[in-house]
C-alpha cells in the first residue's frame, strides 16, 4: 500500500474537523436536553448519540470519501458503532490508569484523548472506512 502524506495529511485534519464538530454538537444536544429538564442520563445519551451520528456522517463523506448505499451505510454504521462503544471503555480505562499513576486529572484526560484519537483515525481508516470489494 502506497501512502500519499499530502491526502494523509488531509484525512488527518479533516477528521480532527469532523471530531471537534461532533463535540460541538453533542454538547449543543446535552445542553438543550438539560434546559428543557430531560434528566441528565437521557441528555447525555441523546447529546452522544448526536455526536456519534454525525462523527460517523461526516467521517464517511469528508474524511474518507466513501459512497455506500443504504445497507452498505448501515452496516459501516453498526461497526462504527460498535467499535466507538468499546473505545468508550478504553477511554474510561486510560482516564483511570494515568488518574491513577499521574494523579493529575486533566493530564490523565488529555493523554487519554490523545491515545484515542490517534487509535480511532487508525481504526476508521484502516478497518472501518477501507476500500472494499
Amino acid at each position: 500500500m502506497k501512502f500519499d502524506l499530502r491526502k494523509l495529511g488531509g484525512e488527518v485534519i479533516s477528521f480532527l474537523g469532523a471530531g471537534l464538530m461532533s463535540f460541538l454538537l453533542t454538547l449543543a444536544v446535552l445542553n438543550f436536553c438539560l434546559l428543557v429538564h430531560v434528566p441528565l442520563f437521557w441528555a447525555s445519551i441523546l447529546g452522544y448519540g448526536a455526536g456519534v451520528v454525525s462523527s460517523f456522517l461526516l467521517n464517511k463523506k469528508f474524511t474518507f470519501h466513501v459512497g455506500a448505499g443504504a445497507k452498505k451505510s448501515y452496516v459501516l454504521f453498526m461497526e462504527f458503532l460498535a467499535f466507538n462503544i468499546f473505545m468508550m471503555v478504553v477511554f474510561a480505562k486510560l482516564n483511570l490508569v494515568f488518574a491513577t499513576l499521574f494523579d493529575i486529572k486533566i493530564f490523565a484526560q488529555v493523554s487519554s484523548i490523545f491515545i484515542t484519537t490517534c487509535v480511532n483515525f487508525v481504526a476508521y481508516k484502516f478497518l472501518i472506512f477501507r476500500p472494499r470489494k
